[in-house]
């Protein structure tokens, strides 16, 4: 067994005054659920830390067919949903699960691609697939906290 810290701060320039003053900077996000699809153990527990700085429900699945079994069972405010995973790859995921919110009438959930691949080729791919946004590793406080209060409605 090993222990370490990792230390996640968050600047004044990550987040803006108006997130704050709007009541939705840390601990902002409490009740909202987030999940994180991710097989990387590493990746899945740097991001669980990051995100409990909001405060959100968060849940965790090492692969997309979870996570398609997760988004069925239980409506999520946002999913974090890696590109690149064992069963089947995001793209393929998220076309799936927006073809069966449109056979189902249910209302969007905000999808963001997670990805080590920051080429733009990847980026535009994945929102033509039906990401709504696209976050890369490592990742970046301010485009993690962009991406949070864009895509999280309160």
């Amino acid at each position: 067994m090993f222990t370490f810290n990792l230390p996640f701060g968050i600047s004044s320039e990550a987040i803006d005054k108006e997130h704050f003053s709007q009541g939705t900077g840390p601990r902002g996000l409490s009740g909202n659920r987030i999940l994180i699809a991710e097989d990387n153990l590493m990746n899945q527990l740097v991001l669980k830390k990051v995100l409990e700085k909001w405060n959100p429900q968060i849940e965790i699945v090492e692969n997309d067919v979870h996570a398609l079994e997760k988004m069925r069972k239980s409506k999520f405010d946002l999913v974090l949903l890696d590109i690149q995973m064992p069963e089947k790859n995001g793209i393929e995921t998220i076309e799936e699960w927006r073809n069966y919110e449109n056979e189902q009438n249910l209302e969007p959930t905000p999808v963001v691609a997670l990805t080590a691949d920051a080429f733009s080729e990847s980026r535009k791919a994945a929102i033509e697939a039906g990401m709504n946004d696209f976050l890369s590793k490592p990742i970046d406080l301010s485009e993690l906290s962009r991406i949070l209060f864009t895509c999280i409605k309160k």
